[in-house]
């Protein structure tokens, strides 16, 4: 479509959502969601999102949890499994969300961490095992970026700087006497950009 869409400011009238300007007549329209959870005395404000080219729609990171909206049928729609991630208490969505290259998409929440949605599978596991990392690198996180030669960029509201992300696969896999596979998390390597004042 010949539009531009934004995320639509904290408003009662319009219930919060997506904005669509059309370039070609300038006409606005809002789209809010509907209530997935039966809340009562919560909006529906999302503070990012990102475009996913092989569906055609918008993924947005809001306090309903991820919430994906198809530019054809202009519907809103949450995966199933997002319900039991909402669920946790405090739970709160951070502005950073992005799709990496092989079509998984990253969203910064809170106490969770960073998790990984694959809208194939239909999956949802976090970044890392490690909480501490996850505290980190999800804490006042404003963007991810997905280079092209693999790095992974996080940039944060606050005075906290950039943090590159370099993914790493393990050399050596560790047998138990009995030759079972012993698992391991994958260790994260992060090297932090303070940026000058």
């Amino acid at each position: 479509s010949n539009s531009v869409w934004m995320l639509s400011d904290e408003n009662e009238q319009t219930g919060n959502g997506l904005v669509q300007v059309s370039l070609a007549d300038k006409t606005i329209r809002d789209f809010s969601w509907p209530c997935f959870d039966d809340k009562k005395g919560h909006n529906h404000y999302t503070v990012g999102m990102c475009y996913d080219k092989k569906r055609n729609g918008l993924w947005l990171n809001s306090p309903d949890g991820l919430v994906f909206f198809d530019l054809q049928l202009k519907q809103f729609s949450r995966p199933l499994i997002v319900k039991a991630t909402v669920a946790v208490k405090n739970y709160f969505p951070q502005a950073g969300i992005s799709i990496d290259p092989k079509g998984i998409i990253w969203f910064a929440t809170r106490p969770e961490g960073i998790l990984l949605y694959d809208p194939d599978l239909q999956t949802i596991a976090a970044y890392s095992r490690d909480k501490e990392i996850q505290d980190q690198l999800s804490a006042w996180n404003f963007r991810m970026y997905f280079d092209p030669e693999g790095m992974i960029w996080i940039s944060y509201l606050n005075k906290k700087g950039i943090d590159q992300l370099i993914p790493i696969s393990p050399a050596v896999k560790q047998y138990s006497s009995k030759f079972k596979h012993v698992e391991h998390p994958t260790l994260d390597r992060i090297q932090n950009f303070t940026l000058g004042e």
